[in-house]
């Protein structure tokens, strides 16, 4: 007897430990859904499919150099401008960013250059971000500003003279503080609206919006739902659903206002490198996505951050893997003690969707991370950056999906 009751306990040991795959304890499984990859399925957010060609863009500057935190831009004559605080060095042998190297805010003037690969070029480095050279800039951007065929003017004060410039880094003095002769007030740029038209002929009000990471996870509720539902209790992690993330970021402003009414979910790429992949902040306080045109076609710049508090870091990173990672055990636990116990339907479905919650949070953690590594970036706390001394990446919509 003794024996037969040996037996038996371990048979259920086993039977327990394999429960949540093959559901032995529910006789009643439901039928295995079949989820419709295209390539993502069940988004529980709003998002449009995209096709888009994306091109990383490394720097041309000597040593390495990349800009961080921008601040404005403007066009001028086919011209794209734009200022950023940071200056640093990408040590490429390391790859990770030196930020020692005049790291402090210096404020400088840059260039994209669309006529040279989009390259991103210096026009007045160092100039500090006080001097009228730099805050001419912000004026400039903010509609503050006359320009005619040949130059732009600006005051420094309500009743100082204009100063002038055609290439933004040397200026005159007009003599005069009365607005130029044959010239027109230039408009404000929308630093937070860029309208750019796509290849599908539609032209799309896009916006930033930070928390690529979570945002990546939650769109895919529906499906842990689903998963909920025929009792299994882990995350089917593809990684197609998540290796384009650094797109999470750009949203479709279809109303008023910042916010993104979809989010753009990139299913085909045209040309690009996807180890170039970098993960955005998770909240936005600066200049990241800028229109520019070339030949008459339109183009988006997404910039890059390179160190910046709000970005994602290592060692945050693996504080929520190791949390995610004892939620899981602990939600995986209680699912199968609330099959074992035979609680009601709608209360195993809970568990389950739970531990596979936490399932999907730690994994989706652990997937950033090791791209992450990969690509580079600083050390221990410090912020992650590309694998690359990459500035920006030059983005082009082929196609939007018109539904939704």
């Amino acid at each position: 007897m003794n024996r037969i009751l040996i037996t038996i306990s371990c048979i259920l040991i086993i039977l327990t430990g394999v429960s949540c795959k093959r559901n032995i304890f529910n006789p009643s499984i439901p039928n295995r859904t079949e989820f419709v990859e295209a390539p993502i399925a069940n988004l529980s957010i709003p998002s449009k499919d995209a096709t888009v060609k994306v091109t990383p863009v490394k720097t041309s500057i000597s040593r390495d150099i990349v800009y961080g935190h921008f601040e404005h831009y403007f066009e001028f004559n086919g011209h794209y401008y734009l200022t950023a605080a940071y200056r640093y060095y990408y040590d490429a042998n390391n790859q990770v960013i030196v930020d020692t190297l005049n790291g402090r805010v210096d404020g400088h003037i840059l260039e994209i250059d669309v006529n040279d690969n989009f390259k991103m070029k210096e026009v007045n480095i160092k100039v500090g971000r006080n001097n009228n050279e730099y805050t001419r800039i912000a004026k400039i951007s903010q509609g503050n500003a006359y320009k005619d065929s040949s130059y732009v003017y600006v005051q420094d004060s309500s009743a100082g003279n204009y100063f002038k410039t055609s290439d933004f880094k040397n200026w005159t003095d007009t003599g005069s503080s009365t607005q130029p002769a044959g010239t027109t007030k230039m408009e404000a740029v929308d630093l937070n609206r860029v309208q750019i038209k796509a290849d599908n002929g539609v032209t799309y009000t896009y916006v930033y919006t930070g928390g690529g990471l979570q945002f990546s996870i939650e769109r895919l509720d529906d499906r842990m739902k689903q998963l909920a539902q025929r009792l299994e209790t882990k995350f089917t992690f593809n990684e197609e659903d998540f290796n384009n993330h650094h797109m999470f970021d750009i949203g479709i402003n279809i109303s008023t206002g910042t916010t993104a009414d979809f989010r753009i979910n990139p299913t085909e790429y045209i040309e690009n490198d996807t180890n170039y992949v970098w993960i955005g902040k998770q909240s936005p306080h600066q200049i990241w996505l800028m229109p520019v045109k070339k030949d008459g076609k339109d183009y988006l710049i997404r910039f890059v951050e390179h160190c910046s508090p709000g970005s994602y870091t290592k060692s945050g990173l693996q504080t929520e893997i190791d949390k995610y990672k004892t939620e899981a055990q602990n939600a995986l636990s209680k699912a199968l003690a609330a099959v074992a116990s035979d609680k009601p339907q709608s209360e195993i479905e809970q568990a389950c969707y739970e531990s596979i919650k936490a399932d999907a949070n730690y994994k989706v953690n652990q997937y950033f991370y090791d791209v992450a590594t990969k690509m580079g970036g600083l050390q221990g706390n410090e912020y992650i950056s590309p694998n690359k001394a990459l500035t920006h990446y030059v983005i082009e919509f082929i196609d939007i999906q018109e539904d939704n």
